[in-house]
């Protein structure tokens, strides 16, 4: 077992779990909500320049418009294993979990923020549904195993409070860049 699995396997029993497990729906989904619009405020000021910068340029995810174009991604996947949840269809979505890093491919920044929320949007409205919650169902995350729908969501403010941190990153090294260069 990788360093990454040991540490996914870590979030997902002491972290995601408990969170899952201790909170209500609502609260869940507040919290996903409010780690959206942490995430939103940071994305506020973006220009279309700076959401192409490159400056890892050997990761998967090199610009701000890269990480909200995974987002948008992870959001069509959620919507695609929720609605999965509520179905009476045994075979489970199989994703190509590689699409997730495709990035941006030269879309503009505006395209890529309208196609991002409107796949929030539809995931939040998967989430207004009351079956949602209670379902014992599991869909598998290439990261974090089998999870329950409470997990997933749990796992969706994870995962933009840790691109939250990244974007944060990325927008400190532009700024010193232009002071420095």
């Amino acid at each position: 077992m990788g360093i990454t699995q040991i540490g996914a396997l870590f979030l997902r029993l002491f972290i995601v779990r408990p969170r899952a497990r201790n909170d209500t729906w609502e609260g869940l989904v507040q919290e996903a909500l409010l780690a959206k619009s942490r995430f939103d405020a940071e994305l506020s000021g973006v220009t279309e320049i700076e959401a192409k910068n490159r400056l890892r340029p050997r990761a998967e995810l090199a610009t701000i418009g890269d990480i909200v174009a995974h987002l948008s991604k992870a959001h069509e996947w959620g919507i695609q294993f929720f609605t999965w949840i509520l179905s009476k269809e045994t075979t489970p979505p199989n994703p190509d979990w590689s699409q997730l890093f495709l990035g941006a491919q030269g879309r503009s920044f505006v395209h890529i923020r309208e196609e991002y929320e409107q796949n929030w949007k539809s995931l939040m409205r998967v989430c207004q549904n009351v079956l949602l919650p209670n379902s014992k169902r599991t869909v598998r995350h290439f990261m974090f195993g089998n999870l329950t729908s409470r997990e997933w969501l749990v796992v969706v403010a994870m995962h933009y409070d840790y691109h939250l941190k990244q974007i944060k990153r990325l927008r400190h090294r532009m700024d010193y860049k232009e002071i420095t260069w």
